[in-house]
């Protein structure tokens, strides 16, 4: 005989009434230790050294600096891709890295100190003036505002000088750097309003006992859901809580449509319950299988209520 969750279900009560403590507990938890985010962090396979050879021609440059940089490079076996640019007073080489090298922040780390000690032992091979190399890899972070400074007759100096005083008067300004955490705190509340305004309707237009078992069921998702994702080390963002609203979409549906189904199928007597799936608890109660079948107003709405008890189950 097939294993049948719905059977195994309602012979160990105790061990699934359990589970969903666990799955709830798990649940708070996580959703106080997840990390928040406003956008979800990409991992950039891609750094860019670049080095400068003031004086230096567009074709001197490719050939005293680029090419010798590359064919180090290359030698490492994580590159998948380099892309090199060439011109008057400066070398720019980009870096692909493989993807089986660098699934995560922690691996690129390592494959990003390999390619610094690699381009570090280039030194030496570059003409005398060049350098020295810069290994940028930091692609990760964006701005919500991003500010350029312009301005005539001032030198780089001058206006590096000006950009950082801006910059440290705009760290003083209230809000700023606090966008984050507001906005993941929103987009929160604007789920849970989601979710109290499903279970509202659900009472008002299924009763009372389809809105409890519907709203029992989402809410053990989310939990599930949350549990989750702290084991799998995916934080709260705006993409992960919008798939979460997706495929709490699809579970209230799914649930509506089975509740409904047992409701329609107690009401007509059916003793199969072909259009709700919940056959399996009159095969399991001979006792209910045989009160419907009397076709009996009275005898259906007892049979509701021994296939909600589940106590006839265990006599039989």
């Amino acid at each position: 005989m097939s294993f049948n969750p719905a059977v195994f279900s309602i012979r160990n009560r105790l061990l699934i009434l359990l589970v969903i403590i666990g799955t709830i507990v798990a649940g708070m938890a996580a959703y106080g230790s997840l990390p928040r985010f406003e956008d979800p962090e990409f991992t950039i396979r891609r750094a860019v050294v670049v080095t400068p050879y003031p004086g230096g021609s567009p074709m001197e440059v490719a050939t005293e600096v680029t090419q010798r940089l590359e064919r180090e490079i290359g030698q490492m076996q994580e590159v998948k891709e380099i892309v090199s640019t060439s011109e008057a007073g400066q070398s720019r080489i980009e870096v692909e890295i493989k993807y089986e090298f660098g699934r995560n922040k922690e691996q690129l780390q390592i494959v990003w100190t390999k390619l610094r000690n690699r381009v570090a032992d280039a030194a030496r091979l570059l003409p005398p003036g060049a350098g020295p190399s810069i290994v940028n890899d930091d692609f990760g972070d964006v701005f919500g505002i991003f500010y350029m400074l312009t301005a005539d007759g001032y030198s780089p100096a001058e206006l590096y000088d000006y950009a950082e005083k801006l910059r440290t008067d705009l760290s003083g300004v209230e809000g700023v750097g606090k966008v984050v955490s507001d906005a993941i705190g929103d987009f929160v509340i604007n789920v849970a309003t989601a979710l109290v305004i499903v279970v509202v309707t659900l009472l008002i237009f299924m009763g009372w006992r389809s809105a409890v078992v519907i709203g029992a069921v989402l809410m053990l998702t989310v939990a599930a859901t949350l549990a989750g994702m702290n084991a799998g080390g995916i934080p709260m963002h705006r993409i992960s809580l919008g798939a979460l609203i997706i495929a709490l979409g699809m579970m209230v549906d799914n649930a509506i449509v089975v509740v409904e189904g047992m409701l329609v199928g107690l009401k007509q007597g059916n003793p199969d319950f072909a259009q709700g799936g919940a056959h399996v608890l009159f095969r399991q109660c001979p006792a209910a299988r045989q009160a419907v079948e009397n076709s009996s107003k009275a005898f259906a709405q007892r049979v509701e209520h021994l296939c909600r008890s589940f106590a006839v189950c265990q006599r039989v």
